[in-house]
């Protein structure tokens, strides 16, 4: 129990130095890139940004810190010649790898409850400064954008003001079941109404194809309920709840803003994975019955495997997420053959020996 506490203190101060030391890095770093690129603001709003930003970055940063926390505690054992000792009294690597992801496994629930309940929204207040001071856009205003409408319609603005519901230049265009552009109308000016789940449009332009006839009208209202679910989800704070809670009624949202979702809910969720992964994994690398510098080599190895991992995880999500499903299930299959086989080899082994 002493030692259990000696190792868990040793990773849980080096896990906290080493987050807080690499969010004071990147934030110093942010500070020369803005200072540099970013003209005619001033320095105090630049600190304003990195004062919002700090609690963000530092939660970006724990799953690596929870990494490098755990080589440091590696190298405190290797160093005190203590590892050989505790690997002859059965402490490693079950016993330290169980502690580890129990220590893990709290910060995780520790910080999932304070950065979905709270540091999210400090990063969309920051998010919104740079966007207001940085880039001389008003978090509100939306430039440029296209919309996934229903029935095979995509609506392009070029500005949308969210809070004053006005839009221009706006572009709706309307495919075939062939993927073929049924027509296009455009407006210069329209206003929406969310009660009707509608848009007034204005002076619009309507252009049948392929009989290139062309259609005026003064005003014209356009029925359309996923414009204004995709509008507002712009405006909303993405945590694990809210996403959940969306994807239940994902019938009534285009395909791509779905996909977007899903994609932000494994981001979300492979975040925490890797968070109770890295000690887990450097443990058991570190582990193998192999050369001292091999053994570093492959305890090395969980970082650019876990980050590799996500990025083909994001890879697979954009082309079928069917297809994940069964690699994530193939994987628990071929983790649970492996453990029965080795405790058969282990049972095995140990009845020869007796015998």
């Amino acid at each position: 129990m002493t030692f259990a506490w000696y190792v868990s203190r040793l990773f849980l101060g080096a896990w906290a130095s080493i987050t807080l030391l690499l969010a004071f890095l990147f934030n110093f770093i942010e500070f020369f890139e803005k200072l540099a690129r970013v003209k005619q603001v001033s320095v105090v709003h630049i600190m304003h940004f990195l004062g919002l930003n700090f609690l963000p970055s530092v939660f970006d940063v724990m799953p690596i810190g929870a990494w490098l926390a755990t080589l440091f505690v590696l190298r405190e054992l290797t160093t005190h010649q203590s590892w050989d000792f505790l690997q002859f009294i059965g402490f490693i690597p079950r016993r330290l790898a169980l502690l580890l992801t129990k220590l893990a496994l709290c910060i995780a629930l520790i910080t999932g409850v304070i950065k979905e309940a709270y540091v999210l929204h400090i990063a969309q207040q920051a998010e919104r400064f740079k966007y207001a001071y940085f880039k001389k856009q008003q978090h509100d205003l939306i430039f440029n954008t296209w919309f996934e409408l229903e029935n095979s319609r995509f609506c392009y603005i070029d500005e949308l003001d969210c809070v004053k519901l006005l839009g221009k230049g706006i572009m709706l265009v309307t495919l075939t079941p062939q993927h073929t552009v049924k027509t296009v109308m455009y407006s210069k000016q329209a206003s929406l109404d969310e009660k009707a789940q509608a848009i007034h449009a204005q002076q619009v332009i309507t252009v049948h194809l392929p009989e290139q006839c062309v259609v005026r009208e003064d005003h014209s209202i356009i029925e359309t309920r996923y414009f204004f679910s995709a509008m507002s989800m712009r405006q909303r704070v993405y945590h694990i709840p809210y996403l959940y809670k969306v994807l239940l009624f994902s019938a009534y949202l285009p395909k791509h803003t779905v996909r977007a979702l899903q994609q932000r809910l494994i981001d979300s969720l492979w975040y925490y994975g890797t968070l109770i992964g890295y000690p887990l994994l450097t443990i058991y690398a570190f582990n193998l019955p192999l050369g001292f510098l091999w053994r570093w080599g492959f305890a090395l190895l969980p970082y650019p495997t876990l980050l590799a991992g996500g990025l083909l995880l994001r890879r697979m999500l954009i082309d079928d997420i069917r297809l994940v499903v069964l690699i994530m299930i193939v994987f628990f299959l071929i983790v649970s053959l492996f453990r029965k086989r080795r405790l058969l080899f282990a049972s095995l082994s140990g009845g020869i020996f007796n015998s």
